[in-house]
């Protein structure tokens, strides 16, 4: 929201970063109020997007393989293992959420010491240049 409202007279789009920012707010407010909800909702929409779009590169692993392509045995196994994530989200889900909660995790120390190391580097660059 703080991007939008800083930038609404230079950037064309700014109302989105507003929009954005009230939806995230609305939705951490829902996740506060209701957190076992919240969580089963989650799981429940990565289990049924992984199923279909395992399918959905099943599908397409097969016309892949018409169309002469070496690499549909990739796409087949992506798909069978995305159907399998989703059944297994599914079917224990306290494992699941676990896990979700490890990779959470790991993404969230790996985009933190990227984004040190953008800012790090963006203050040198901008050292640099006013000198």
């Amino acid at each position: 929201m703080v991007a939008g409202v800083r930038h609404w007279r230079s950037e064309e789009h700014w109302v989105w970063h507003i929009v954005v920012g009230i939806v995230s707010i609305i939705a951490g407010i829902i996740a506060f109020a209701w957190p076992g909800v919240t969580v089963l909702a989650i799981l429940f929409v990565i289990a049924f997007w992984s199923i279909a779009g395992g399918i959905a590169e099943i599908v397409q692993s097969f016309a892949m393989r018409r169309q002469g392509s070496s690499s549909w045995g990739w796409m087949l196994a992506a798909g069978v293992l995305g159907v399998l994530f989703g059944v297994l989200l599914i079917a224990w889900p306290g494992a699941g959420l676990r896990t979700l909660l490890w990779l959470l995790g790991i993404y969230a120390i790996v985009v933190g010491v990227v984004l040190i190391v953008v800012a790090v580097r963006l203050r040198g660059t901008v050292k640099a240049a006013t000198s």
